[in-house]
């Protein structure tokens, strides 16, 4: 299937196609439709908008409980698709206890909006993987997201081993995977059909890439498994079939957002093409702002997040290094004077 046969035929999209989803195209779905994820459409997981929460830390790295409660609050007024613990949300920096304590207030919120929440995991420990699903098992998560340990680049074979034990192990819970090039490798469309094919609790993937002949591979299989696509890779996915839309930088005007996300299901080309230009614009002004005082993630994530909730501290768990209030401060200034149409909901 290519972009252009798609448009030829006057393409509508399949969020509008498949009842079982429930999705009004604006980012927000009926909560429901997580928790009964494969009973009602040919997919383990439904579409929308997939958003991060970061961690806020006190002056010590604490972790800051009621500043943390407040930003859930804020992401789920917009989307019930919420999760902690990928890479902005530093997830490969907690300890044991911290981890306990921080998804313990992050399922006390959600499961307040009747939504799920969804845990990352992150580590190089197959042990302490283990021992982590089960912790948030115990306290009534379902939904995961693994990624691949990184301390040396698993071989096809590991990468085999790694799947069939966490999946195996937890029947009753679903995984998402977390496919990034950090990890040091990426996962190949294949070895999603074979993922797909062994194990009913694989429920998809996170994708970073934006390269158009994979973003066509991987859809051209027609697989079970929920694709979230972050920028510009989701424009053009899109454009093919069904997906959903892994949030960034677009998180910090969800009216534009949801307006994205939206025309990517509804085939409304001319729109996704402007915000898009809009959303790498912008981006790339915040890489200037940010300059060599942050790289990871999480020190631009949690600017987007500070347009919302003003008092989200930058802080990052050490070494990582993060920007200065400043740097945020000269972002907003930009939006307002560039950007007017993103800053004025702010």
């Amino acid at each position: 299937m290519t972009v252009k046969k798609n448009l030829q035929r006057g393409w509508v999209s399949p969020c509008t196609e498949r009842p079982g989803l429930s999705s009004d195209v604006s980012g927000s779905m009926n909560n429901n439709d997580i928790r009964v994820a494969g009973k009602y459409s040919t997919y383990r997981f439904p579409a929308g908008i997939l958003a991060t929460c970061p961690i806020p830390w006190d002056e010590s790295f604490n972790f800051e409980e009621e500043v943390f409660r407040r930003a859930v609050k804020s992401l789920l007024v917009h989307t019930p698709l919420i999760y902690i613990f990928g890479t902005a949300g530093e997830g490969y920096a907690v300890n044991r206890e911290e981890y306990i304590r921080i998804i313990s207030v992050f399922t006390d919120e959600v499961k307040k909006k009747q939504a799920e929440p969804m845990i990352g995991i992150i580590n190089l420990s197959m042990s302490e993987i283990f021992r982590r699903v089960e912790i948030a098992m115990d306290i009534g998560v379902r939904y995961f997201q693994i990624s691949l340990p990184s301390w040396a680049v698993l071989s096809r074979k590991e990468t085999e081993l790694f799947f069939k034990d966490i999946l195996s192990a937890f029947p009753e819970a679903d995984f998402l995977h977390y496919n990034l090039q950090r990890s040091g490798r990426i996962l190949m469309p294949e070895e999603y059909m074979e993922l797909s094919e062994k194990y009913s609790n694989f429920i998809g993937a996170k994708i970073t890439s934006d390269s158009t002949r994979y973003i066509e591979e991987l859809l051209e299989l027609d697989l079970p498994l929920r694709f979230f696509f972050t920028s510009p890779g989701y424009a053009y996915a899109s454009m093919l079939g069904e997906c959903g839309f892994l949030i960034s930088t677009a998180s910090c005007n969800w009216d534009a957002a949801k307006q994205y996300y939206a025309a990517g299901c509804n085939g409304d080309v001319k729109t996704l093409m402007q915000l898009q230009m809009e959303i790498g614009n912008i981006t790339r002004e915040l890489i200037s702002c940010v300059g060599d005082s942050g790289h990871i993630d999480g020190a631009f994530d949690k600017i987007f997040l500070k347009t919302h909730i003003r008092d989200f501290p930058l802080r990052l768990q050490p070494p990582y290094s993060y920007p200065p209030d400043s740097a945020f401060e000269q972002f907003l200034d930009i939006l307002k004077q560039k950007y007017p149409g993103w800053y004025e909901h702010l």
